[in-house]
């Protein structure tokens, strides 16, 4: 007898087939991408929330918010001061508060990569920190508020009006760019000082490294590289921590003039799609959508401006 016919697939069913593989895996990728960055985002909020919480744990010891430049002279950062309540104590204890976090006495110290500062999402566009470079300031994905006037370096910082946050500059500021400086006072913020209601403020939000146009300079060892932000947790200056809401939000591009409101170095911002993480004074954390209007988001960050916003319009 013969044997029985055996019947193969033809190239159009084998073709069929993988093109049905093919559209089920381009249903399936968003799917999973979308899947990671919610966990993603989930961890963001976790961090922001326990950064939150951690300043408060501060104000319940020292009777206020840290400044964001806690002692003068750039010696460290409110995110160095809050390290004991993020159960950092051991990093805080090998910090040399005298000293900057520069200094050789604290190079091991500020290049050390925390966790709790750094968005998942969040991605370097080269190795940070690099000692070998002498870049030995580890990166932070979040930065506080100091209000919505223009985060200008501290020299000048009342040229361009008083700062209105929770988390202002420092104790002491100069009210100048040309001599004679006159050194400006800056009293301690604690919740009291929040008038708008501590539910209605924000006091820390989220910074990236995706400035598109933001590259080292020709002095550095870098020169010319996308370098995209200047996030940092050991320095509490602008542009590495102590954000405002002068610029535009969400912006992910950088401009000659440091005072235009296009200028994103300053600017609260992610790499989550369609808006930013922010801790409330209160220490809930609320998204914000990147379409939420320019006056509701500079009023959500005045500690005593008066300003009625309604929860439903961010």
């Amino acid at each position: 007898m013969p044997s029985p016919r055996r019947r193969g697939f033809t190239l159009i069913e084998l073709l069929v087939v993988i093109a049905i593989i093919a559209l089920l895996i381009a249903l399936l990728l968003p799917a999973v991408q979308a899947a990671r960055e919610a966990a993603r985002r989930a961890q963001c909020v976790n961090n922001i929330k326990q950064i939150a919480l951690a300043m408060h744990n501060y104000h319940d010891t020292n009777g206020c918010f840290p400044f964001a430049l806690i002692q003068a002279n750039d010696k460290y950062s409110c995110y160095t001061g809050i390290l004991p309540f993020l159960e950092q104590a051991p990093l805080f204890a090998a910090y040399n508060t005298n000293v900057g976090p520069r200094d050789a006495a604290n190079t091991t110290s500020s290049s050390t990569k925390i966790q709790t500062y750094l968005c998942p999402s969040m991605t370097l566009p080269y190795a940070k920190p690099d000692v070998a470079n002498n870049d030995y300031l580890a990166p932070t994905s979040y930065a506080t508020s100091n209000g919505d006037v223009y985060a200008n370096l501290y020299s000048g910082r009342h040229l361009y009006g008083e700062p209105k946050g929770v988390i202002i500059g420092a104790s002491t500021t100069n009210s100048g760019d040309s001599a004679p400086l006159t050194t400006v006072p800056c009293p301690p913020i604690n919740v009291g000082s929040i008038k708008d209601g501590s539910s209605n403020t924000v006091f820390i939000g989220e910074q990236d490294y995706a400035l598109k146009n933001d590259f080292f300079g020709s002095t550095t060892t870098r020169a010319g590289q996308l370098r995209g932000g200047q996030g940092v947790w050991a320095h509490g200056y602008p542009r590495g921590l102590n954000f405002s809401t002068w610029g535009k939000f969400n912006l992910h591009t950088v401009n000659d003039d440091v005072t235009s409101e296009e200028n994103g170095i300053y600017s609260f911002r992610s790499q989550h799609p369609g808006g930013v993480n922010f801790a409330f004074s209160d220490g809930s954390i609320r998204f914000l959508k990147e379409s939420v209007a320019k006056s509701i988001y500079r009023a959500l960050s005045t500690r005593a401006g008066g300003e009625v916003v309604s929860a439903d319009s961010y």
